[in-house]
């Protein structure tokens, strides 16, 4: 993930990406199984391109680069590298203006809403942060260990509003709702930080204790602490959760939510691979969310929207 903000953020890149196309940036899990307008350009493109030979079952990831009506200018599997990035622009550039796209503008049929994923009206959006810490002025070479994992986690408002007491008394206690908790541990306390990682399946919950105690009635602050333990065949993850909730009362509203998760991890995932040898450490950030297209990405394991909203087991 950082080998992408590398390459994404040279300026060659940009200058290429901003003047010369129209970026789109998509999750092909979503696109390859829509059943609409969007699915239909995806695989147009997607089967003129690297990963044409697979079949149509395996993924299809990679970077694309084609015209309007769908033709393939150039594409690659996408390995983080800069020099291969400005080739394939200037080269799929080159091709391009040879190319006269036979496409005319036309209104945009139903979307497949199968596959259409939004924040829960009235909810929040928490950015998700998950680092392996390193130790300080390390000279050690970079590996996707140093990388940075990012998502976001979904609360409706019926949820956040279940978080505040039932009395603002200080010191009061009182569980973490259970849907809320299990959202929290199952799909958020994981170790994302060199790929999509495998979540936690329930019955590999070991311990999941976490509790809202009543921190400053005037303020509207919450003290949020407890454990997890997650194990699995060859991988798991003990942490500690403590950090802070605000509600203001005037405006309804939390205004506040940090929330840290330290610990122990070990092991890897299919797609993970090359964790730290043994045990290491793992630490899992949450806050608040701002309001931008980027924040409004859904969670990875909204994917399954009945697991992770705990409709459907």
């Amino acid at each position: 993930m950082t080998g992408r903000e590398l390459v994404f953020s040279n300026p060659d890149v940009v200058r290429l990406a901003k003047t010369a196309f129209v970026p789109y940036a998509g999750d092909q899990w979503y696109l390859h199984r829509q059943k609409d307008a969007d699915g239909a350009y995806f695989w147009k493109v997607a089967q003129q391109g690297h990963f044409r030979e697979r079949p149509e079952s395996t993924t299809r990831q990679g970077i694309y680069v084609a015209t309007v009506d769908g033709q393939l200018l150039g594409s690659d599997p996408y390995i983080p590298s800069v020099k291969r990035m400005v080739d394939l622009l200037e080269r799929s550039l080159e091709r391009g203006k040879q190319h006269v796209a036979a496409a005319t503008v036309e209104a945009a049929p139903a979307a497949d809403h199968r596959y259409t994923r939004v924040p829960p009206e009235g909810g929040l959006i928490l950015d998700v942060f998950t680092r392996i810490p390193r130790s300080a002025g390390s000279d050690e070479k970079w590996t996707p260990n140093h990388a940075t994992g990012r998502d976001h986690m979904w609360l409706t408002r019926e949820e956040w509003r279940a978080l505040l007491p039932a009395r603002w008394e200080k010191g009061a206690r009182a569980a973490v709702p259970r849907a809320v908790a299990e959202r929290l541990i199952r799909f958020h306390l994981v170790d994302n930080v060199r790929g999509e990682p495998p979540m936690w399946r329930a019955e590999e919950v070991r311990q999941g204790e976490l509790a809202l105690v009543v921190d400053d009635p005037s303020s509207g602050r919450l003290r949020l602490e407890g454990a997890a333990r997650m194990a699995a065949e060859g991988r798991g993850y003990d942490a500690r959760v403590q950090g802070y909730v605000e509600y203001d009362r005037t405006r309804d509203r939390i205004t506040r939510f940090d929330v840290l998760s330290w610990g122990e991890a070990w092991g890897e995932g299919s797609y993970t691979r090359g964790a730290p040898k043994g045990r290491f450490p793992l630490r899992v950030a949450l806050s608040l969310a701002g309001n931008s297209p980027a924040d409004r990405v859904p969670p990875q394991a909204s994917r399954d929207l009945g697991a992770y909203f705990g409709t459907g087991r």
